[in-house]
């Protein structure tokens, strides 16, 4: 599946959620999705988009997504996972350094890097 699928794959089950914002456990689940998408949004977004507000925005979103999924899966031993892939890397990098990339260099820039170096590496095999 391509990067452009999964992306929009979130956004069709967040827009799915919407009818459960109703519930407690459903709408802190659609606020984490919600700035997910929006995080999303502000990664891919192009060069003459980045602006202050954008990276106000990200941090914002980056906050709200952290709380929310500490929130919701704060408590690892409850799902039979460890801590750590829990909040590993992938947790990590969304919630403390995508801010702070996108403060200094485009998103899109970058995400096109990680990809040719994922795929450098598939093609050496």
């Amino acid at each position: 599946m391509k990067g452009t699928e999964c992306r929009l794959n979130l956004i069709r089950f967040t827009s799915l959620m919407h009818q459960y914002i109703d519930i407690p456990e459903g709408r802190d689940l659609y606020r984490l999705l919600i700035s997910l998408v929006e995080l999303q949004k502000l990664a891919y977004a192009d060069d003459n988009k980045r602006t202050q507000k954008s990276i106000l925005r990200a941090y914002n979103q980056s906050f709200i997504f952290a709380t929310m999924y500490i929130k919701l899966f704060g408590d690892p031993t409850k799902t039979k996972t460890s801590h750590r892939s829990m909040f590993g890397v992938p947790f990590h990098n969304i919630s403390v350094h995508l801010p702070e990339m996108l403060r200094l260099v485009s998103g899109k820039s970058i995400m096109a890097e990680a990809a040719e170096r994922h795929f450098n590496k598939l093609r050496s095999v």
